[in-house]
């Protein structure tokens, strides 16, 4: 019994010393993956890892600038550089240099000139090791560390737009960018000594300064004495109110201080008039504070409504006799006539203090109201004193020597760098430009500033920079995620055909209906439609299959992968790219509009290997239980334009590289059982066969090649049961192809996933944009397709089955 008692106890106590070894173990490899002595993120996803153990970064910026260049300057690579000497730290050689963005910020548009933003980059081992004895010159490194400079790097970026930013009260003059004042206050403890200058030069953050003019101040107003008195008991109160915050659980910190200012005001309005009216008989001497709280609302009201009553009740009886008698001479104003001179003069005269006295009363109790209503706003504007960083609309301005001291520095148009130690968390690391007013950034550590930058003027589409903090990050690594049916045995893809983003908003082409076509702006408007199916929908996957890139209309194409891209990324569904025909016809090439689109998070796009032709040849798997594959999706380049167009016009076809390849990759995995699909961009040329059945619109010729490979024949032999494509923006159709061999017939649906960009051409009898959904059912082997139209995305139609218990279905 006594080893039995005792067993649970030394199960507990080496439980305890396992859990503290475990501990200390990841304590210990933490430390040596931040002092780099062994490299976690090879295990592990970076985002896994506590930021505080991340090594720190391997490069660091410490300086930027724009510079222009002739647009006849062969050297591309230093056209717009500055020299290795300009710029902090001087020539760095080894240790670092000037880095060019490759985008001209004017897109090309300047008739003689380009202009480059660039950013000089140091080497970590600058700081660490000291710049080697050939790379410095001493006397320069010894004025940085009299300077305190030296181990500076730049740690945020801000720009600013002079025309709004004077707008800032106080900063009419200085033109400090909103986002420096911002940090510059973050960091500034908000004092008595602050609001009393606030409230002496008028900057009350709503605009309604309180001027309390002591020199004018009556015995019915409030003094600045009294007012401190009220607001110090008032905090004071508020202090042991939030001793017993249990009791007031349903009231907010502020709610009380204002209740207890009001409540204090009150006691000391009510004493006031205590003792002024044993002084001085009936006058009127309460003090209403005009509190904004709905439930003083109704009471403000009538109080208002009776204060022709509450005056007459506060004035004296001579007072009132006196109206009487004022009233009895204009009842006998035929005796008033017949009076004498004299009485006249004495009656115009009466006549004139009553008005005047009455006119003071008017006034005393008019001037008791402002000053209790100023009294009110007071105590808002101390509710804002107490939390010291809510003071919406009110921005210190800083001298010239505050703003260095925090770090900011301005550089040339618009931009300001703010400096700190290189050992800062997330120093500046790289930067970038995006385009156009609806830019967007999907990178998750990088940040995009709204404010473009100043004096480019030459381009329809304007500058604005994006800055990465913090060390590179591998997004596919650290934001992947597998390919899985749900608990349903059920997976969702969306297919988003031909996009047609463009740099800036886009011009729409062929709207419909054509009432929609005033004001259209391209790409909000299709993004607008995605987001609202994205929603509705609330797929697994996304497959694009190409042309999400209007390249003609796309000088920068990398704002418009961006934005193409970013509604997937910030839903975080996996997704699929393939190229299509337009995607490359602006400023980057084939490949690296595919390395742009494969390096985001969640992205599950493949460049594909070098051998096989085009770029986008790769199988993805979807997995159901016991992490077996249950799907194959396979993803094809269709390549672009006939390589030989007088003998084979018009599109390039599937290569015989990629056929073996897809092939092997067929015959390697020739044990799994399972549903297959192929997707790419240009039709194959069995889709002109519409003798056979088919459900959805067919509006314009099949510009398939008039080559044919027999790309078609090897789908159906190796088990593909759908192909869907793009291409024919105005087809949308699903056709059930039937294809006879020498010894077997297979069936495959050839379907298309309907245009929807506003960008990419419409017509055709006043085309709807579609967008089409594949549901595949693990259990029953089953694929379904449906759409949904921009004109009304809550209705879906066109039901289809495909494929049942693993086989085409025939219609």
């Amino acid at each position: 019994m006594g080893v039995v008692g005792m067993l649970p106890k030394r199960l507990l106590r080496y439980l305890l010393y396992l859990l503290t070894a475990l501990v200390l173990s990841s304590f210990v490899l933490l430390f040596a993956h931040k002092h780099e002595l062994i490299v976690l993120d090879n295990y592990l996803p970076t985002h896994l890892t506590p930021s505080f153990f991340q090594p720190p970064s391997e490069l660091y910026i410490v300086d930027v600038s724009i510079n222009n260049c002739a647009k006849w300057n062969r050297k591309s690579n230093t056209c717009g550089l500055p020299g290795g000497k300009y710029g902090r730290y001087g020539d760095l050689k080894s240790a670092g240099g000037w880095i060019k963005v490759p985008k001209d910020l004017t897109l090309g548009k300047k008739l003689f000139s380009r202009e480059y933003l660039s950013y000089k980059q140091v080497q970590r081992k600058y700081f660490t090791q000291g710049p080697a004895e050939d790379d410095v010159d001493h006397d320069e490194k010894e004025e940085d560390l009299e300077d305190h400079e030296y181990e500076m790097v730049i740690v945020d970026l801000a720009v600013g737009d002079p025309i709004k930013d004077a707008l800032i009260k106080g900063n009419e003059k200085t033109k400090y960018p909103r986002y420096v004042l911002e940090d510059f206050a973050s960091s500034r403890t908000f004092t008595d000594e602050d609001y009393k200058e606030m409230l002496e030069n008028g900057e009350i953050p709503s605009g309604d300064a309180l001027t309390w003019d002591k020199s004018k101040s009556t015995s019915n107003q409030v003094s600045g004495e009294e007012i401190n008195r009220i607001e110090n008991e008032a905090v004071r109160k508020m202090d042991e109110d939030k001793k017993k915050q249990s009791e007031f659980n349903s009231e907010t910190p502020e709610e009380q201080l204002s209740d207890a200012l009001i409540q204090d005001e009150s006691k000391n309005s009510k004493e006031e008039e205590t003792e002024k009216n044993k002084s001085n008989g009936a006058q009127l001497n309460q003090l209403e504070i005009e509190a904004e709280e709905k439930a003083e609302m109704k009471k403000q009201k009538e109080d208002s409504e009776s204060d022709a009553e509450k005056l007459n009740e506060a004035l004296s009886e001579e007072e009132q006799e006196n109206r009487k008698k004022n009233k009895n001479r204009k009842n006998k104003q035929t005796d008033s006539n017949n009076a004498r001179p004299s009485e006249k003069e004495e009656q115009k005269k009466a006549k004139e203090e009553m008005d005047k006295l009455m006119n003071e009363k008017e006034k005393e109790k008019e001037s008791d109201k402002l000053t209790k209503r100023d009294l009110g706003r007071l105590i808002e504007k101390r509710k804002l004193e107490n939390d010291r960083h809510a003071l919406n609309g009110y921005h210190h301005i800083p001298t010239k020597e505050e703003i260095t001291k925090k770090g900011w520095v301005a550089k040339s148009n618009g931009v300001w760098a703010k400096y700190g130690r290189y050992k800062t968390k997330y120093p500046v690391t790289a930067i970038d430009l995006l385009f156009g007013h609806d830019a967007v950034e999907p990178r998750p550590n990088w940040k995009l500033i709204k404010t473009p930058l100043q004096g480019i003027n030459s381009s329809k589409y304007p500058a604005f920079i994006t800055f990465r903090k913090g060390p590179k990050m591998d997004y596919k690594k650290n934001y992947r995620k597998s390919l899985n049916f749900n608990s349903n045995g059920k997976f969702k893809i969306l297919q988003v055909a031909d996009l047609h983003f463009s740099t800036g908003y886009g011009k729409c082409r062929d709207s419909s209906p054509s009432n929609t076509k005033k004001g259209c702006l391209a790409d909000p408007r299709t993004l607008q439609f995605l987001e609202s199916v994205l929603e509705i929908e609330k797929p697994d996957f996304i497959v694009l299959t190409g042309d999400q890139i209007f390249g003609e209309a796309s000088p920068d194409a990398e704002t418009a992968v961006f934005k193409a891209l970013h509604p997937f990324i910030k839903r975080g569904i996996p997704f699929a790219v393939t190229m299509g025909n337009h995607d490359d016809e602006g400023s980057l090439s084939r490949s690296e509009i595919m390395g742009v689109s494969s390096s985001l998070p969640y992205s599950l796009a493949q460049e594909g290997a070098e051998s096989i032709a085009g770029i986008g040849n790769y199988v993805l798997n979807v997995r159901g239980k016991h992490s077996q594959p249950s799907m194959s999706l396979v993803f094809l380049d269709s390549h672009k334009y006939s390589p030989n167009p007088k003998a084979q016009p018009g599109y390039d076809w599937i290569k015989e590289s990629q056929l073996k390849w897809l092939e092997d990759q067929f015959k390697s995995k020739a044990s799994r059982q399972g549903l297959s699909m192929a997707f790419f961009h240009i039709p194959l040329p069995e889709y002109r066969n519409l003798n056979q059945p088919f459900i959805g619109e067919n509006r314009e010729g099949v510009t398939a090649p008039t080559y044919n490979l027999g790309a078609r024949s090897l789908f159906g032999n190796l088990g593909i049961s759908v192909v869907s494509v793009g291409h024919d923006h105005c087809n949308d159709y699903c056709l059930l192809d039937t294809f006879k061999g020498d010894f077997l017939e297979n069936k495959v649906w050839l379907c298309y996933g309907g245009g929807s960009g506003e960008g990419g051409y419409g017509g055709y009898g006043g085309y709807i944009r579609k967008l089409r959904v594949y549901e595949v059912d693990n259990n029953k082997q089953e694929i379904k397709s449906w759409k949904r139209s921009e004109d009304d995305p809550n209705k879906d139609f066109d039901h289809q089955i495909l494929v049942s218990e693993g086989q085409v279905v025939n219609m």
